[in-house]
C-alpha cells in the first residue's frame, strides 16, 4: 500500500489561452512517490468560485513515475465561450488515488478579465454597460445564442452566466471573486438574476430533508440576499444595483417525468410560495427590484409553458423582457 502522503502531483503546464478562448483545459502534470506501481490518478475540475462540477468532472489516468500525461477537459461553446463563465477566472483542481485527496489547488488565471467589456465590438466603446449576473436562466431568458446583444435603453447588455449557480450557493461561496472577474466600470448597472433555483428545486428539497418549514428557510435566505446586496450596494456607490425577480414558479406536469424527478422539488403551491416572497419581500425593501414575470404568467401565477423551450423550464421567448427592462431602466 502507498503512503498517500509521500505522492506528489506537479502540474508542469495549464494552456490558459485555449482554455479561455475553446473552453478547453489542457493539464500535463508527472507524479513523484509511486515507487513503480501504477496508480490511476482521477482528475477532478470544478470552478474555483462556487465549486460547481463542470462536465465532464473527472478524467482517469494510468499513471507510473516519470511520463508526461496530459488530460483535455473540453466543457463545450455552451458553457464556456462568449460572456460565459466557462474557464476564465480559473479552475479547482483536484487529483485523487481511490479515495484519497493527493493535490488540490486553485488556478486562477485572471482576476479582472478585461475583453468581456468589448464581447460585442459593433457598438462604440462609450456605451455603458448592463452586467446580467445568475445561473443559466441569464443566458437562456435573454435569448441563448439566438440573441445578439443590442443596447437595453443605452446600456450594453452583458450576460455573465454560470450554470447550476443557486442564490443560496452564491451567497455562501466566493461571491467577490466571482464578481470581481468583470470590468466594471462607473455608470455601469448591475443586475443579479438569482434565484430561480433555489425557488425550483434547493428551497423545497432542504425543507424536506430538514423537516423545517419552508417559509423559515425561505426568509432565512432573502434576509442574508438583503445583507449581501447593502454591502454590495455601499462598494459600489457610482453603479446602480437591480435585483431581478426569480422566474416565474413551474407547475408539475410540464416536462417528462424523470426530468421532472431530478430537476423539481416540493409542490406547486410551495413553488409559488417562494416566488411569491421575493416580491413580497423586495417590495417592502429599498432596492430597485425589476418584476418582469407579469408577462410570462398565466392566470393563476404560474409561468406560461407557451414561452418555455420544449421538455425545460427555461424561457425561449426574450423580447417582452427586453421591452420591459428598457422601460425599467428609463425610471431609475
Amino acid at each position: 500500500m502507498l503512503k498517500q502522503e509521500k505522492i506528489l502531483i506537479n502540474i508542469n503546464n495549464i494552456d490558459v489561452e485555449t482554455a479561455i478562448n475553446n473552453a478547453i483545459l489542457k493539464i500535463n502534470f508527472t507524479t513523484l512517490g509511486l515507487n513503480d506501481q501504477q496508480q490511476t490518478i482521477s482528475v477532478k475540475i470544478s470552478d474555483p468560485y462556487f465549486d460547481i462540477p463542470y462536465s465532464p468532472e473527472i478524467i482517469n489516468v494510468n499513471c507510473i513515475d516519470g511520463p508526461n500525461y496530459f488530460v483535455n477537459f473540453t466543457i463545450g461553446s455552451h458553457f464556456g465561450k462568449h460572456n460565459r463563465l466557462g474557464f476564465k477566472g480559473g479552475v479547482h483542481l483536484r487529483c485523487y488515488i481511490e479515495d484519497y485527496l493527493v493535490f488540490e489547488k486553485k488556478f486562477f488565471f485572471y482576476k479582472n478579465y478585461l475583453p468581456l467589456r468589448n464581447i460585442s465590438q459593433q457598438y462604440p466603446m462609450n456605451y455603458k454597460r448592463l452586467w446580467i449576473i445568475g445561473d443559466s436562466n441569464v443566458w437562456g431568458t435573454f435569448g441563448n445564442d439566438e440573441y445578439t446583444p443590442e443596447p437595453i435603453h443605452d446600456y450594453l447588455p452583458i450576460r455573465y452566466s454560470h450554470p447550476s449557480l443557486s442564490l443560496h450557493r452564491f451567497l455562501n461561496k466566493d461571491n467577490k471573486s466571482f464578481i470581481d472577474l468583470l470590468p466594471i466600470e462607473d455608470g455601469d448597472i448591475i443586475a443579479f438574476y438569482l434565484g430561480e433555483i433555489d425557488t425550483r428545486y434547493g428551497l423545497p428539497k432542504s425543507s424536506q430533508e430538514k423537516n423545517t418549514s419552508i417559509s423559515h428557510l425561505t426568509n432565512k435566505l432573502l434576509f442574508k440576499y438583503k445583507e449581501f446586496l447593502q454591502t454590495f450596494i455601499s462598494k459600489h456607490p457610482n453603479n446602480k444595483v437591480i435585483v431581478m425577480s426569480p422566474n416565474p414558479p413551474i407547475k408539475n406536469g410540464l416536462i417528462d417525468e424523470e426530468k421532472e424527478r431530478q430537476l423539481i422539488k416540493g409542490t406547486n403551491n410551495e413553488r409559488k410560495y417562494c416566488v411569491d416572497s421575493f416580491d413580497e419581500f423586495f417590495s417592502n425593501e429599498n432596492f430597485l427590484y425589476f418584476n418582469w414575470k407579469k408577462d410570462y404568467t398565466d392566470n393563476f401565477g404560474f409561468v406560461d409553458p407557451n414561452f418555455l423551450f420544449d421538455n425545460d423550464f427555461h424561457i425561449k421567448e426574450y423580447n417582452q423582457i427586453l421591452k420591459s427592462f428598457s422601460e425599467f431602466i428609463k425610471t431609475i
